[in-house]
């Protein structure tokens, strides 16, 4: 079974002030044929939108430190804008 992850940047909205509050970053991970089409039409700055369902991963470092993430497992992925070429 193909796999293919990614991380997905998603832009915080602007405080009430207009500061830009950055962005929150989203692990992606698609399995089958929808990883084969990401792997092949994915790129860096390709602005998609992934729906599927949340969940949890813990694990410990070489190190012993403990580490957690929230990852989406993708059922669906939309291909929208490509990135703008630079000039």
């Amino acid at each position: 079974t193909a796999v293919t992850q990614f991380r997905l940047a998603v832009q915080r909205r602007r405080s009430r002030e207009g500061e830009d509050r950055g962005a929150v970053y989203v692990d992606v991970v698609c399995f089958g044929g929808l990883a084969e089409s990401c792997g092949e039409y994915l790129s860096k700055g390709r602005q998609v939108a992934a729906s599927g369902r949340l969940e949890h991963d813990e694990w410990e470092t070489e190190g012993g430190e403990r580490r957690s993430r929230h990852k989406v497992v993708a059922d669906e992925v939309e291909f929208l804008a490509r990135p703008r070429e630079e000039a």
